[in-house]
């Protein structure tokens, strides 16, 4: 990701200050936006997002006091974070798990098939669901994406 960033900015001075400004700042963008999300995958996603967001106003940005620095990225990750978070309730599908789909019983042993659904009930519920949407109804990751209001990676590390 920070390759990316730095490729957007170009300017090889202006790289500099904001491989820094990357390093100095990507855990407490992660930790914000953790607390706020509650799942790794969309931190991840998030923290992305937020620096993709830095690095195109990099030259506005850059001459910022260290304190109103603070006080923008802070900004940035919460309400990018909180939309994040809007956009996944709001786009979740109301999916639910049915163990009966997929599996026949000829195929698996009794053992095999309860530890399947005992590892698929540990999931997290959008896991379950982009496991369901792959498997069971045989989606692509790009119809996944658009069910779940995500994007085709999102989807396929989920899954």
């Amino acid at each position: 990701m920070l390759v990316l960033c730095l490729a957007m900015i170009g300017d090889s001075s202006d790289g500099e200050d904001f491989e820094q400004l990357y390093y100095k700042y990507k855990n407490r963008v992660m930790s914000i936006s953790r607390r706020i999300l509650q799942n790794d995958t969309l931190a991840e996603d998030c923290t992305s997002e937020v620096f993709f967001s830095l690095a195109k106003g990099f030259s506005k940005i850059k001459s910022l006091e260290e304190h109103k620095l603070d006080y923008y990225i802070f900004i940035a990750t919460r309400n990018t974070a909180y939309n994040l978070l809007k956009s996944e309730i709001h786009n979740t599908a109301d999916c639910e798990y049915d163990d009966t789909i997929g599996i026949s019983n000829q195929e698996l042993s009794g053992y095999d098939k309860m530890f399947l659904q005992d590892c698929i009930k540990k999931l997290k519920k959008d896991e379950q669901e982009i496991l369901y949407m792959r498997v069971s109804m045989a989606l692509e990751y790009n119809q996944i994406a658009k069910a779940l209001g995500t994007t085709n990676a999102t989807a396929r590390k989920r899954f």
